[in-house]
């Protein structure tokens, strides 16, 4: 496949069935000197449950705009999540959760707060800040075949 484009500054929620949250959470047993925070090295890697992103906490909260991609890799499925800045929603933790109750076990955040957009067949049904509207220049597309 060639690609074109790239997308950057995405934030991890799910990755290949791993949750991803504010902190690194271990599974009961786990020695005591683990990182809340950061990298964890390979031998304590059997012992993460939740490996902690920097961005995570910011866009944790039910008010901020969010626009989230995510994919379940077993039935090739795909679930665009848009939530418009200043309107109560879910908060990354639910949203993470509930893609998992749904068989999801891959899901990135972009750049949320009042950028978060959405446009279906040409009509804006989540709109960004007044002075975004002139300044995002492109997107992503998503289309059946």
């Amino acid at each position: 496949m060639n690609s074109q484009v790239a997308v950057g500054g995405g934030i991890p929620i799910l990755i290949n069935g791993l949750k991803y949250g504010s902190v690194n959470v271990y599974k009961p047993g786990a020695p005591e000197n683990l990182p809340a925070t950061g990298d964890v090295n390979d031998a304590d890697m059997r012992y993460l449950l939740q490996k902690s992103s920097s961005g995570y906490a910011i866009q944790n909260n039910e008010y901020v705009g969010k626009s989230i991609f995510a994919y379940n890799s077993k039935t090739g499925k795909i679930m665009l999540i848009v939530q418009e800045d200043g309107q109560k929603g879910m908060t990354l933790d639910q949203i993470r959760d509930n893609l998992i109750k749904q068989g999801y076990d891959n899901a990135i955040s972009f750049d949320g707060s009042n950028s978060a957009t959405l446009v279906q067949d040409q009509q804006t049904l989540v709109t960004p800040g007044l002075k975004k509207n002139a300044t995002i220049p492109s997107g992503i597309t998503i289309s059946e075949r």
